[in-house]
Order: structure tokens, then C-alpha cells, then sequence
């Protein structure tokens, strides 16, 4: 079966987790021996690999901010925390979201994410609160924000 992502052919499908793990390893190695550019090119590969397992994006986004790119790492908990969501694994999501929000606070995306998570876990008043939020902050110009939040109020 071919990894979420993948187009039908594509040679490296199914070895995607494999590739991932690779190019995490080399980044390793590259930090450990003082070379933070050679890291960040192995690192954003990974994130931009089709089909990243979100766990294997969440090693990746922790050697990112060791590399020094905190906006590309946030950008890798974002992709993991989607991931998880779609998969149903809340928690997991959840952690991986809190780890993107740690990073930066203000990040209007990562708030959004936060609020997809208690929308999917019935925690629906927490994620209204959190789309108002990022409406307020993007003076109502966050599109998707806009939409969670009027599908709520349809709703209920």
C-alpha cells in the first residue's frame, strides 16, 4: 500500500519512513559535527517529504529549533498535528500542536490547529474560543477560522 501522498508509481513510495529516518540520521550527524546548514537542508527535506510519518516530522522539528529554524519546526508540529487529527490520535496531536505553540504563541495557525483538536474531541466551546481568538488577532481575515466558527454557530 502506498503511503498518504504518493502518487501511483512513484518508486519511492512505501519507503517514505525509511528515507525520513535517513535523512534525520545524517541531520544528527551534521549537528553533532558543528554543521547547522548541512542540517537544515536534510531536516527540510524530511518535512517536505509526501507521506512523513508525524512522528517522524516531530524528530525533525526538534532538531530544527536545534539547527535554529523555529519557524520551519513549527511548520513540521503543524504538519504532524493535522496528521494525528485525521488519524484520530487527539493526544498525540494535541502535543505535537502545544510543542508549535511553545515555540511561538502568537502563531495564528497553531491556535487554529489547537481549536481543530478540541473541535474533533467534542470539546466544541473550547475550539469556538480559540477560532474567535485568531479572528480577533487577524482582524476576521482568517479564512478558515471564519468558516469553524460559523459552522459552530450554524450548528448550535
Amino acid at each position: 500500500m502506498a503511503e498518504p501522498g504518493a502518487t501511483p508509481g512513484d518508486p519511492s513510495a512505501g519507503q517514505t519512513a525509511g528515507g525520513a529516518a535517513a535523512f534525520l540520521d545524517e541531520a544528527r550527524d551534521k549537528l553533532q559535527g558543528n554543521d547547522p546548514a548541512g542540517a537544515l537542508i536534510c531536516l527540510k527535506t524530511v518535512a517536505g517529504l509526501a507521506g512523513c510519518p508525524p512522528d517522524l516530522l516531530i524528530e525533525a522539528a526538534k532538531l530544527l529549533v536545534l539547527a535554529g529554524d523555529a519557524q520551519a519546526a513549527i511548520e513540521c508540529y503543524l504538519q504532524a498535528g493535522t496528521a494525528y487529527i485525521r488519524s484520530k490520535e487527539f493526544a498525540k496531536a494535541r502535543q505535537a500542536l502545544q510543542a508549535g505553540h511553545a515555540l511561538d504563541a502568537h502563531n495564528l495557525d497553531v491556535i487554529f490547529m489547537l481549536g481543530q483538536a478540541d473541535v474533533s474531541e467534542g470539546r466544541i466551546q473550547d475550539g469556538l474560543a480559540k477560532f474567535i481568538d485568531v479572528l480577533r488577532k487577524s482582524n476576521l481575515k482568517h479564512i478558515p477560522a471564519l468558516f469553524e466558527a460559523g459552522c459552530i454557530y450554524q450548528l448550535h
